[in-house]
């Protein structure tokens, strides 16, 4: 299976996830490439070269108000037509999509990426403390089963899955609150599956992590 890997953004350090990320789905049988522009990862969909698309990049309008116009007009982007139609012809022709980490509040002026992500970022609810090891428990629905692992990285806590969406795993925050930290649905004709994991390299490297998204992949990869 080949797959491409779409990074860049706001605060994630690009360099250092993009590579760990293709290095960790090439110990599960994909062989992946990184691309760091809308140009880029539209042009690797449209010329039939991925099979997994996956998306680990943080591009947004960055609206919100804590955000500068410096930072604004450094990092905020939108979404381009073209890749808008290369993902929906992507999952059209029945292939998979893996969205990572801060994926989920990606694109915000393109309403239906969070129908095709299957969950929502909340502006106003949604947020993570400072990154630090926690334990992900999954929740039996992949063939791993209940298995828990610890794992160094951002806790996002009240990103809300959308109705349909089939929870993969939860962690517990420091509050005793316990949130979705991965979940799987059927988009169109192609599957999709999102998990919060993923900030650094220090997380992409974690074997039980590595080991929870060889089950998400071979999800995905079924027809």
């Amino acid at each position: 299976m080949r797959g491409t890997v779409f990074v860049g953004g706001w605060a994630h350090p690009a360099q250092q996830t993009g590579p760990a990320t293709a290095l960790a789905l090439g110990s599960l049988g994909v062989h992946a490439t990184v691309a760091d522009s809308f140009d880029e990862a539209t042009a690797r969909m449209t010329g039939g070269d991925v099979d997994l698309l996956v998306i680990n990049c943080c591009r947004f309008l960055m609206a919100d108000g804590r955000y500068t116009p410096e930072q604004r007009a450094a990092f905020a982007s939108t979404t381009p037509g073209d890749f808008r139609s290369a993902v929906r012809a992507h999952l059209d022709g029945g292939k998979p999509l893996l969205a990572l980490h801060t994926a989920v509040l990606c694109f915000d002026d393109w309403p239906e990426w969070p129908q095709i992500v299957g969950g929502t970022w909340d502006w106003a609810r949604s947020n993570h403390p400072p990154p630090g090891t926690f334990t992900v428990t999954q929740t039996g629905a992949l063939p791993s089963g209940g298995a828990a692992f610890p794992v160094w990285d951002e806790l996002y806590r009240f990103v809300q899955p959308s109705p349909g969406s089939d929870v993969l795993a939860v962690a517990t925050d420091s509050d005793g609150l316990t949130h979705p930290v991965a979940w799987r649905h059927q988009q169109r004709t192609g599957r999709v599956a999102y998990s919060s994991l993923g900030h650094d390299s220090r997380s992409m490297e974690n074997e039980s992590h590595r080991a929870f998204l060889g089950d998400v992949v071979a999800w995905l990869a079924k027809h």
